[in-house]
């Protein structure tokens, strides 16, 4: 799978509703793939994956920060990584 068809799929998530927030998953253990997402791009950027929720949040304030981009300019999301399944949940 390449990583505009994961953007493509974290986008759908994000626009249908995809599951969040699991109350018993240890999420600074887990696997996430990092969307970063600019209203000048017509899709995000995959970032990359991380351990950890809040290494999650940290890479995409980096990038902002690389970006030099306000804050109310972009926008992130964090996909849980099980197994073959890319966005099995949506996080921020």
């Amino acid at each position: 799978m390449t990583a505009a068809s994961i953007v493509r799929i974290a986008t759908l998530a994000l626009a249908f509703g995809a599951t969040s927030c699991s109350k018993t998953r240890d999420l600074s253990a887990a696997d996430f793939d990092v969307y970063y997402f600019l209203p000048k791009e017509s899709q995000g950027r995959v970032l990359g994956t991380v351990k950890g929720l809040e290494a999650c949040g940290s890479l995409a304030w980096s990038q902002a920060r690389s970006d030099m981009a306000p804050a109310d300019s972009w926008s992130y999301i964090c996909c849980l990584v099980e197994a073959e399944n890319r966005c099995v949940e949506k996080h921020r």
